[in-house]
Parts: C-alpha cells; structure tokens; sequence
C-alpha cells in the first residue's frame, strides 16, 4: 500500500494490521479483490449473427453486379441498334446524293442544248422573228440560266 512520506505513522499502523492477517486470509482478499474469471465455452451467437450479416452483404453485391450486368448488355444491344440505325441513314444518304448527282447531269445535258438554240434564236442570225417572240425567247433564255447554274 501507498503511504504519503510524512505520515510515518501511518505506515507502521498499516504493516501491523497487514502482518495481523494469515497467509490464507490474504490469498481469499487478493481472489476476491484482484481475481480473474475465466468463462468456458464459445459464445456461437456473434458468430452466427456476424456470418447473417456477412451473408446478407455478400447477396446485395451480388444482386447489384446481376442488375449492372443486364443494365450494360442493355446499353450493348442500344449502342448496336443505334449504330445499324447510323449506317443506314449513311446509306441512304448516300444513295440520294447519287440519285441527286445523276438527275442533275440527266437533266443538264437537255437543258444545255435547249440554252444553246435559244442563245441563238435570241441573237437573230438564225431568222427574222418578230420583237414579241424575241422578247418571249429572251425571257426563256434568262430563266434558263437559272436552272443550269
């Protein structure tokens, strides 16, 4: 026991009443007082709850990968729709700027010969018409131009 240095006293009280106490009765105060208990046996309740809450984390993760799975297969199959969906309109566009390409050559060609014999009954070398029908002509020339150009 701890004794303050300037209670002298106190100290040889406290040794004879220590002194005063048998070897068994020491033994029963030190049990009683400082003893450790030791329990035997396994308490299984934590471990089964711990292993229910491992268990019910593990389902949830692997629900959640299941649902992440069928949500990219789902994006897969849209990006590939979406892509087909892409090169026919490519394609289409193509085949109607082909379509566009060839009406205007078809088109042109007459249209060119046309401008050329209207240039030159315009001109008046090919023959005498009157100023009504050269202003008609001269009227068709011009609108000519606008198509072919």
């Amino acid at each position: 026991m701890a004794v303050r240095n300037d209670w002298p006293e106190l100290v040889n009280i406290l040794q004879r009443a220590l002194d005063s106490i048998s070897p068994e009765q020491r033994k029963q105060i030190h049990n009683k007082w400082i003893g450790v208990r030791y329990e035997h046996g396994v308490d299984y309740d934590l471990f089964w709850q711990s292993l229910a809450a491992f268990l019910v984390i593990i389902s949830l993760f692997y629900f959640y990968n299941r649902k992440l799975s069928r949500e990219i297969l789902q994006r897969k199959q849209a990006q590939k729709t979406a892509l087909g969906a892409k090169d026919d309109a490519d394609k289409a566009n193509q085949a109607k700027s082909e379509f566009l390409s060839v009406m205007s050559h078809e088109l042109r060609t007459p249209l060119t010969s046309i401008k050329g014999a209207l240039g030159l009954l315009c001109s008046g070398k090919i023959a005498d018409l009157p100023d009504k029908a050269l202003t008609l002509l001269k009227i068709a020339n011009d609108n000519s131009d606008r198509l072919i150009l």
